[in-house]
């Protein structure tokens, strides 16, 4: 079951996982309290997983993308792809800001008895600390919490995909024993949360469901492919949109196109409509459709890596002589997705010039750049060239 709506302008689509927990914390506080309180919280807390999402949906706004919203069973998600690093971690920190800014008056005037004892005071005080609870509670640092994402981008900058597995395997450790730990010293509500944390985590990383704390990699074809960069907001993605990533991932540039003609663009998000635009341009490069491949290359607005990438492509497999500089300089914008990256080292390592590609990086200085095209070579299966990327990084 879903619910959409929007806030704000933002489309916001509650799931029936957000529901159920929800409605079983607003069960707990009517019995430990009374039903009035329990239907107060349940507002409260409502409130407070809103306006954390929609912190961070609003900044993400300022970056040009279109937000959407996800309320789901372990809280919010709004999906941010394609920023360089510093700027998700402002969207990350986004959430617990809005909520603390917003929460932190209310549980002070509450503190100096200000705000009345009935309803609408404990409804004020509730929801004051609802908020304050959720910013700090999201900032635990397990996945897919704030706080694991944040553990994420301080220290999975070189290989993103293995730290994220990682931190994943140890907020299953984390969280079942914080878990056990709060049901010996008497907080079941604290512990039945956080086995919930574990148990989601669990299931991600041993590939039973994914959703946004997933590991980047799953298992295709019996050859290793990355999965999608929106995994929390699958539902809103067509499958011919996976199938076609997973066949580029591939080399079936066809089956990709094939993939492609099957999807109503009319229908999708814009951001689904300009990653498919540019899944057509690298499915066309693959076939060697020059001339279709510059077409999609052209749809694409503005001028940002993704364009870069995709005409950087095309000269190389025009045998441009500036191919291999150009895809240089594309790969040393750190806002070049995951996808496209992985599609510009398979296309280096197939036309020869990974190689070319890596001294130009490590002429430029970039050393990270340089770090993650051997990185890419090596999951797209391309190991000799990988080899000799890393002797160049050595030797430098």
């Amino acid at each position: 079951m879903r619910i959409t709506s929007a806030v704000a302008g933002v489309p916001v689509e509650v799931r029936a996982g957000f529901i159920v927990t929800i409605g079983a914390t607003a069960g707990a506080t009517a019995i430990l309290r009374t039903p009035t309180s329990g239907a107060l919280w349940l507002v409260a807390a409502s409130i407070a997983v809103l306006v954390h999402g929609l912190g961070q949906a609003l900044v993400l706004r300022t970056y040009g993308i279109e937000p959407q919203l996800v309320l789901w069973l372990l809280g919010d998600h709004a999906p941010a792809p394609r920023l360089e690093r510093g700027s998700r971690v402002t969207v990350l920190l986004a959430g617990p800001a809005t909520c603390l800014v917003l929460g932190m008056p209310l549980v002070s005037l509450a503190m100096r008895g200000v705000i009345g004892d009935g309803v609408g005071g404990e409804a004020l005080l509730l929801a004051g600390w609802a908020l304050v609870g959720w910013a700090t509670c999201t900032l635990v640092p397990l996945l897919p919490l704030t706080g694991g994402e944040l553990v994420v981008e301080a220290v999975g900058r070189r290989r993103p995909s293995v730290v994220r597995r990682r931190v994943l395997h140890a907020s299953v450790v984390a969280g079942a024993g914080g878990a056990g730990c709060a049901a010996l010293v008497g907080q079941p509500l604290i512990a039945a949360a956080l086995g919930l944390v574990a148990c989601w985590d669990l299931g991600c990383a041993r590939g039973w469901w994914r959703g946004p704390c997933a590991p980047r990699s799953v298992v295709a074809g019996g050859e290793q492919a990355s999965a999608p960069p929106w995994e929390a907001s699958e539902a809103a993605v067509p499958a011919a949109l996976v199938d076609a990533v997973r066949a580029l991932q591939l080399g079936a540039g066809a089956d990709a196109l094939r993939s492609l003609d099957g999807i109503d663009h009319h229908a999708q998000a814009p951001i689904v409509r300009r990653f498919a635009r540019e899944l057509t341009g690298w499915a066309n490069v693959q076939v060697g459709d020059l001339d279709g491949a510059a077409a999609a290359a052209d749809a694409l607005a503005g001028r940002d890596a993704g364009r870069g990438a995709l005409r950087a492509a095309i000269a190389l497999v025009g045998e441009d002589p500036e191919g291999p500089a150009l895809l240089a300089d594309s790969l040393r914008d750190r806002s070049l997705g995951r996808q496209v990256r992985g599609f510009a080292a398979a296309l280096a390592a197939r036309c020869a010039v990974a190689t070319e590609v890596a001294v130009a990086l490590l002429a430029a200085g970039d050393l990270e750049a340089a770090l993650d095209l051997q990185h890419d070579l090596e999951a797209a299966g391309r190991r000799r060239q990988a080899v000799a990327v890393e002797q160049l990084i050595l030797e430098l």
